[in-house]
């Protein structure tokens, strides 16, 4: 009974007889009384599958695919294109050829194998060809002075080479000091005639015209430096004093200066910190000087020559010897009133000298009179033996003797022999007509002839 249901379910038909249905439900009503039924294996294909893909004969036309509406898209795009193509070639070919094209001279006519090239650069062009590259060099093919000198100005900044094209002088000097303080060179002022040379030095170095100790502090405050002050204690003290700032004290080789110059700077009295007079002296007399104050002399020892110059140095400063009087006594004051006669040329202070001191009023008068070529101060000592003997020192081979100072001498014959040494000092004879006597008069000539 089973392979009768098997070869059923297999036939490709689906009509079925009445009778032969009628039968298939009896054998199936017996099949269920037997104790086992048919199962069919889990690999034998589904009979009803097979039957289903048989329904039909004729299979209906499948979908189109994706690639051929891509196919389709790409052909249409292709035939704009040609067809655009095609219609701009019409066109072009279509135009009037160009005109022949006339090469001035002086212009480059570049000949390849299918075509000629004709490159052409006026004025303008060379002037936006030199600032575009930077390059003066092509300011000088332009053939319009005007534009060619616009050209070097434009370049003037970047290049010093420009500057030195431009033939107004006005702009040609800015410039080069442009340059010269651009670099911080002082060599680039060369490019320039005085005076504007030295103007272009001041502006790149201000200290390039000042001298030594002048030029070591002017670095040093304008660098903020005091190494630059070279070894000057001058200038140690000056940037001390203007920067209140010890530090350049250091720099000094004494401890009297290094205190002198920190009580300056700090404006506090470091000198009274020393142990040792004579340093404790110098420092104040530094220090006096420094800060122009004549009552810090006082605080020297009275017997001091510290104290001497410290006073002697603003007696001569203020003009008045009596300033002299502060402190000091005895030789040390005669000393500072001849120290303020010798560095005034007022004979004044060797007058003030008391008459019984007549060493300290004699060595006045002499020196003064030899210094200054003056032997009319001689008569001012008051003793005939000591003005004798101050004339031959202050006349007789003195390289300072003034002739114009020996009307002043009370002596004649000592003022004869004035006029006779200097005219054979300065091989003068004509100044051998000051003299009134006869006698010395020729004897001048002849010691000058």
């Amino acid at each position: 009974m089973p392979s009768k249901v098997s070869i059923t379910q297999e036939r490709p038909y689906r009509y079925v007889p009445k009778e032969k249905k009628e039968q298939a439900k009896a054998s199936a009503r017996e099949e269920d009384k037997k104790p086992y039924k048919f199962v069919p294996k889990e690999t034998s294909p589904t009979p009803q599958i097979k039957t289903e893909e048989k329904k039909f004969k004729y299979a209906p036309t499948e979908p189109k695919s994706e690639g051929s509406t891509i196919l389709i898209f790409v052909s249409v795009i292709l035939i704009l294109f040609i067809i655009s193509t095609g219609i701009f070639l019409y066109n072009f070919m279509s135009k009037a050829p160009p005109p022949p094209v006339i090469i001035p001279p002086n212009e480059t006519n570049i000949t390849g194998n299918q075509t000629n090239v004709t490159v052409t650069c006026d004025d303008q062009c060379q002037l936006e060809k030199a600032v575009s590259t930077q390059t003066p060099d092509i300011c000088r093919n332009i053939s319009n002075v005007t534009t060619s000198q616009n050209c070097f100005f434009l370049l003037s900044n970047a290049s010093i080479n420009a500057c030195l094209e431009m033939q107004n002088k006005s702009y040609l000097k800015s410039c080069v000091i442009y340059h010269a303080k651009l670099k911080k060179d002082v060599k680039t002022c060369n490019y320039l005639k005085e005076p504007d040379a030295s103007e272009c030095l001041s502006a790149v170095d201000p200290c390039y015209s000042k001298k030594e100790y002048e030029r070591a502090i002017c670095l040093a405050l304008a660098r903020k430096n005091y190494t630059e002050c070279d070894g000057y204690n001058e200038c140690y003290y000056t940037y001390s004093m203007t920067t209140r700032n010890a530090d350049a004290c250091q720099a000094l080789s004494s401890e009297a200066e290094q205190s002198a110059c920190s009580s300056i700077s700090l404006n506090t009295d470091n000198c009274a910190d020393l142990s040792e007079r004579t340093l404790r002296d110098l420092c104040y007399q530094i220090y006096a000087v420094k800060i122009n104050d004549s009552n810090k002399c006082i605080k020297i020892s009275n017997d001091s020559l510290y104290a001497v110059e410290c006073l002697s140095y603003f007696a001569i400063s203020k003009g008045d010897y009596s300033v002299c009087d502060a402190g000091l006594e005895f030789n040390n004051r005669w000393s500072c009133y001849t120290n303020f006669s010798l560095g005034t040329g007022n004979v004044s202070g060797c007058v003030g000298i008391h008459p019984l001191a007549t060493t300290a009023k004699f060595n006045c008068f002499f020196t003064f009179g030899k210094n200054f070529g003056d032997p009319s101060a001689c008569d001012l000592l008051g003793d005939p033996g000591q003005a004798s003997t101050c004339y031959v020192g202050t006349i007789m081979n003195n390289p300072n003797l003034n002739y114009t100072k020996c009307a002043a001498i009370s002596v004649t014959t000592w003022k004869n022999k004035c006029y006779t040494e200097s005219a054979k000092m300065k091989n003068d004879s004509s100044l051998c007509d000051f003299i009134t006597t006869e006698n010395e008069k020729n004897g001048c000539l002849s010691a000058v002839q």
